[in-house]
């Protein structure tokens, strides 16, 4: 499914936090788990989806990230 990148992350004073679980790439995240905007987490640089969406696959309450728009 498609979701907005603000549905699964807050971004607040120049740190991303996730508000799920996520996986990607077969790492993954949890609430309160922050890292800087500029940060490359999981391979990825988040911040450059910000404005974006991400095609996810929920599984037992985890958002499997598959790819970035």
């Amino acid at each position: 499914m498609k979701v907005s990148f603000s549905e699964i992350f807050d971004v607040v004073e120049g740190s991303i936090n996730p508000k799920v679980p996520v996986t990607y790439n077969g790492s993954g995240l949890n609430p309160g788990q922050s890292f800087a905007l500029d940060e490359t987490v999981m391979g990825v640089d988040f911040s450059q989806y910000t404005n974006g969406y991400l095609e996810v696959i929920k599984e037992d309450g985890i958002y499997n990230i598959q790819s970035f728009y």
